[in-house]
This record gives structure tokens, sequence and C-alpha cells, in this order.
């Protein structure tokens, strides 16, 4: 049989700016955010985060290709975890991100303010195991592992 997929003609080539600043491949986690129709690449030099140190984040924007950078300092006073399962998401202008010793910790830090920092508030959960997929309306879908999913309302804060 023919794989039509394989010999299908190649629609549109992209080419993109060159990134201001080149995205370091230590640790990465990458989504896509339906919201705003943006590709994001965060990178971090080490598997877990110290305060006052920071994440790169590459934001692309599919719709025009327009590429925009930011450099996130941990102001939360705790360790974030950037390690190579990555506990963090991009999602309606926010960098959700696991704390790195509780594992059950989650802050939202906004990426046009990185000051802003909140934590969020855990409810009826002890911890929260797995890595965020997906945001659907404010809430954010973890993938646990073992055929469960968890959701965190991403606004509800302690």
């Amino acid at each position: 049989m023919k794989n039509t997929s394989a010999t299908k003609p190649l629609i549109e080539e992209i080419e993109l700016k060159e990134l201001a600043t080149a995205l370091n491949f230590g640790y990465l986690s990458y989504n896509y955010d339906p919201s705003s129709d943006c590709l994001y690449i965060c990178t971090s030099p080490e598997y877990r985060l110290a305060p006052d140190k920071q994440i790169f984040i590459t934001e692309i924007k599919l719709h025009t290709w327009d590429i925009k950078q930011y450099s996130i300092t941990n102001t939360t006073g705790k360790y974030l975890c950037t390690d190579s399962g990555w506990s963090g998401i991009v999602t309606e202008g926010y960098l959700l991100i696991k704390e790195y010793d509780s594992r059950c910790d989650i802050y939202k830090i906004q990426l046009s303010n990185p000051a802003s920092v909140v934590k969020l508030k855990r409810v009826n959960a002890t911890s929260v195991q797995g890595v965020p997929k997906l945001v659907i309306n404010g809430r954010v879908y973890y993938d646990a592992y073992d055929d469960q999913l968890m959701k965190q309302n991403m606004f509800k804060v302690i």
C-alpha cells in the first residue's frame, strides 16, 4: 500500500526570525496554548531552578510566526521543578510550575510581570502527580501516568 501522508506536497515553508537569546537545551518543556495560538518552549540550565535563577520562555505565534522571548526570574523563594519531565505549562499568559521539593505546590507566574507570583490552592488533593497536559476553561489537567487525570483550577489561590 502507498503511504499517502508521506507523499503529500509541502504546503508552506516558514522561515523564523533569528532568536535574540539562543535556546539552552539543558532541560526543556514545550506546549501549545490554543487560547493564544502559540507554541511555548521553556528552557532551564538546571533540573531544579533555585530562587533568583531564570527560566527562558520562547513564544511563537503560529498565525504570524512572530517570536517573543521571556526571561522569568524565580521569585517564589522555593526551588522549582525543571527536570526532564518538566512540571510546568504556559497558558493564558502564565507559567504554571510545580515546586521541586514538595511536588504538591503549584505556582502561577505572569509572563509579562514575573514579580506577580501566586501559589495555587489544592482542593481535595494531598499532592499533584504527573505533568500538566492541557488547560480547558481555566482548569489544568495533569497526566498522572496511571490512566488518571488530575485537574487544578488555575484561578484558586492560597
